[in-house]
């Protein structure tokens, strides 16, 4: 009798195993789309232009980098040898993820690169960023950089808007 009691016992485990491996997975998180609009102020040598702005649409925890600018010669090419480049412009790498109550957080690095001449260049740069934008299409600061060669400040805004 025993004998029966353990062989029924395994045979009930054996069918909880079953069902509970048959039970539907958990549904996946839905897909959030934002475009984001960052603003940066002072790269036009105008004070009164107007902040120039990017934009780049991103999925939930995915990034996205955005360049502008030129690859250019620090030296001349001699003897067979290519010139060494560089670029300059700017640089501008994003990632975000949806958090509760509907914030956005968003990451970003900036990083701005002149040439004042032929041998003169700097790099201004802002890495790991933090943002919390509500989603509301409201601009948020992302960075403020302040360039002591220039004396100009970069005001760095990112504004969010869903798109799915």
């Amino acid at each position: 009798m025993s004998k029966t009691l353990v062989l029924a016992a395994i045979a009930l485990a054996g069918a909880t195993a079953s069902a509970d491996s048959a039970a539907p997975a958990p549904a996946p998180a839905p897909l959030s789309v934002y475009r984001f609009d960052v603003s940066i102020t002072n790269l036009d040598t105008d004070p009164k232009a107007p902040p120039a702005t990017y934009s780049v649409v991103l999925d939930d925890e995915k990034s996205g980098t955005l360049e502008a600018g030129a690859n250019v010669p620090l030296s001349p090419a001699t003897g067979g040898m290519q010139a060494t480049r560089m670029n300059i412009g700017v640089k501008l790498g994003l990632r975000y993820r949806t958090a509760p109550a509907g914030a956005i957080v968003v990451n970003g690095d900036f990083e701005l690169t002149t040439a004042d001449s032929a041998s003169s260049f700097h790099r201004i740069r802002a890495e790991g960023a933090t943002a919390i934008a509500s989603g509301t299409a409201s601009p948020t600061q992302l960075a403020s950089v302040y360039d002591p060669q220039t004396h100009r400040r970069y005001d760095i805004t990112v504004t969010a808007h869903r798109v799915l």
